[in-house]
C-alpha cells in the first residue's frame, strides 16, 4: 500500500516538475543523438538471460559506436554478467528499496552523477523504477515506449501495438534511433 501510495506521488511530483521546472522544452532529436557520448539503457524489471533484450544489447553499439553504454537492471534478474562486459553496469537491488518502491539512495547518486545525453526505457509496458531512473537521470533525450503513466515523462516515444512482439518492439526502436543518426 505504501509502495503504490510512494510512487503515485512520485509520479506526479515529476509530471509537475517537468511541466514546471528547469527542463529544455524542445530537444534537436537528430543533434542529440549525433552527439551522444553517454547512453543509459534502463533494462526491463523481470529479466532472464534468455531473453532476446541481451541480444540486442549490441546494436546499441552499432547505432552508438563511440558512446560509453550503461545498463541498469534488477540485480534479481537471472542474467549472465559475462554477456555485459562491454558495459558499464549499474544494479539496484529490490530488496534496497525504499519503503515508498525508490531506488536506494546509492544507485540514484550513481544515475545523477553520470551526466547522460540520452536515456532509454526498454520496458515495453509501465514499469514505475524505469520511468523514475530515466527521470533521474536528467537526460536531454528521454526515450521509451508509450504508456499514458510515462508519456508526459519521455520526450521521444515510441508507438507500438501492444499486441506487437517484444523483438520486433525493439525493431521498431532501432530503426527510428538509425534513421534518426543516419540523417546528419
Amino acid at each position: 500500500m505504501l509502495k503504490k501510495l510512494g510512487q503515485y506521488y512520485a509520479l506526479t511530483f515529476y509530471k509537475i516538475f517537468s511541466r514546471f521546472g528547469h527542463r529544455p522544452a524542445a530537444v534537436n532529436i537528430f543533434d542529440q543523438i549525433a552527439k551522444a557520448n553517454n547512453i543509459l539503457l534502463c533494462l526491463p524489471e523481470n529479466l532472464n538471460g534468455s531473453q532476446m533484450e541481451l541480444l540486442t544489447l549490441d546494436k546499441f553499439k552499432e547505432i552508438f559506436p563511440n558512446a560509453k553504454i550503461s545498463l541498469v537492471y534488477n540485480a534479481a534478474s537471472s542474467i549472465d554478467t559475462k554477456l555485459l562486459t562491454k558495459y558499464n553496469v549499474i544494479q539496484y537491488n529490490p530488496l534496497e528499496m525504499s519503503t515508498f518502491g525508490l531506488l536506494p539512495k546509492p544507485v540514484k547518486e550513481i544515475i545523477i552523477k553520470s551526466s547522460f545525453d540520452i536515456a532509454i526505457d526498454l520496458s515495453i509496458a509501465f514499469c514505475f523504477i524505469n520511468t523514475s531512473i530515466i527521470w533521474e537521470s536528467k537526460a536531454c533525450l528521454r526515450i521509451g515506449f508509450n504508456h499514458p503513466l510515462r508519456d508526459e515523462l519521455y520526450n521521444f516515444l515510441i508507438r507500438v501495438n501492444p499486441e506487437e512482439t517484444r523483438e520486433n518492439s525493439y525493431q521498431s526502436l532501432f530503426r527510428y534511433l538509425g534513421a534518426t543518426r543516419n540523417v546528419r
